[in-house]
């Protein structure tokens, strides 16, 4: 008998070509001394929810209940690089996330419940990973902060590939979509 098919599947903050373009030529930069694997650019995101392996029938499911979901537009402030010693990641995040990120991951993550999704309890940190593996904690980075317009977010799709993840937009939420 078939194992039913699932798909690995997790919520983003999806960066525009412009926002990854100032993201290459400001912060990249100044961790070109950070020993690791560069994440490549076309995977870059923040993890609003992630959902894991989950059936066609959730699946179905979530973006139903996505699409309950008030989006926004809103400014975004790159301006702070992080290193996280468990996974030995580097990310690129906000020292000041604004309200209405606060509001769209809380409503996103009740709106899923109602799939049987579990949330996780923390606080949530808008990040971007950039370079995985690191060897040793980065000295102080400084570079000029980065303004993304966020505009949706969206379903992505992650498959393993030999060079490692892939992933594949599934659907986008925008405040043009309601």
């Amino acid at each position: 008998m078939d194992k039913p098919k699932t798909h690995r599947v997790f919520f983003a903050l999806w960066p525009d070509l412009e926002t990854r373009r100032a993201i290459s030529r400001h912060a990249i930069p100044s961790l070109e001394n950070v020993a690791g694997r560069n994440v490549d650019q076309h995977q870059w995101h923040i993890t609003l929810a992630f959902l894991g392996n989950i059936s066609e029938e959730m699946l179905t499911c979530v973006q139903q209940q996505a699409a309950q979901v008030s989006v926004q537009s809103f400014e975004l402030t790159l301006d702070t690089v992080g290193y996280w010693s468990r996974p030995k990641v580097v990310w690129l995040g906000s020292q000041n996330m604004p309200d209405v990120l606060k509001t769209l991951v809380t409503d996103l993550n009740v709106a899923l419940k109602a799939c049987g999704y579990e949330p996780e309890y923390k606080d949530f940190k808008a990040h971007m990973t950039l370079i995985r593996k690191v060897t040793r904690r980065p000295a102080n980075i400084q570079f000029m902060p980065i303004t993304w317009q966020v505009e949706q977010f969206v379903l992505i799709e992650s498959s393993f590939a030999s060079t490692g993840s892939d992933y594949r937009i599934l659907r986008q939420w925008s405040e043009v979509n309601k």
